[in-house]
C-alpha cells in the first residue's frame, strides 16, 4: 500500500469519518476557538449567532493539544470525542455562526430511550452508532420522550453525543 502513500488518520475507522461528517455538514463546517483546557482534554467553541440573549453553543472536546487559548480550527479539522449543543451562562470569547437546521434525512434518524437519570436521559442511536445524552432543565425524569430524532435532540441545546465505534 505505501507504494500509492499513506493513509492519513489511518487510526480513524470510517464509520467514525461519515459520523464526523454527519456534525460538519450539519453546522456548514464553522470555525471554533480553543476555550480552555482541562486535565485530560480541551475544550473548543462557537456560539450560533442569534438574535436571542441566550448564550447558545457548538462544543467539542478533544484530547489535551499544547496550542494556545484562542487558537482556531474548523470543526473537520478537530478530532473531538464529544460534540455538544448547550445553553450556558458563560459567555465564552470564541467566533459566532449561523446555519440553517435540517430535518432531512440522515437528521430525521430516529433515537430511542436507554437509560433515565435525574439530571439527564441517554439515548442510542443504532443506525449511526451515537450515544446521546439530554441534559434535564425541568428537573423531571420525563422530560424528553422515548423516541426521538437526531436533529431534534440537536437543536435543544442540552445535548452532548459520543461516536460509538
Amino acid at each position: 500500500m505505501s507504494q500509492y502513500g499513506y493513509i492519513i488518520d489511518n487510526d480513524l475507522d470510517f464509520s467514525k469519518r461519515e459520523v464526523y461528517q454527519l456534525f460538519i455538514n450539519y453546522f456548514n463546517n464553522p470555525i471554533l476557538t480553543k476555550i480552555k483546557d482541562e486535565e485530560n482534554h480541551t475544550l473548543y467553541g462557537a456560539k450560533i449567532g442569534l438574535l436571542l440573549r441566550d448564550n447558545r453553543y457548538l462544543l467539542v472536546s478533544s484530547l489535551k493539544d499544547t496550542y494556545p487559548i484562542g487558537q482556531t480550527f474548523k470543526l473537520e479539522d478537530i478530532k473531538w470525542s464529544i460534540l455538544q449543543t448547550r445553553t450556558l451562562s458563560e459567555d465564552y470569547n470564541c467566533n459566532s455562526f449561523a446555519y440553517n437546521p435540517s430535518k432531512k434525512p440522515p437528521y430525521n434518524t430516529r433515537i430511542f430511550i436507554d437509560k433515565r437519570y435525574d439530571h439527564m436521559s441517554t439515548y442510542k442511536c443504532k443506525d449511526l452508532n451515537l450515544t446521546i445524552c439530554m441534559l434535564h432543565t425541568d428537573n423531571t425524569q420525563f422530560q424528553y420522550p422515548d423516541i426521538g430524532y437526531l436533529a431534534g435532540a440537536l437543536e435543544t441545546y442540552n445535548s452532548l453525543f459520543k461516536i460509538e465505534i
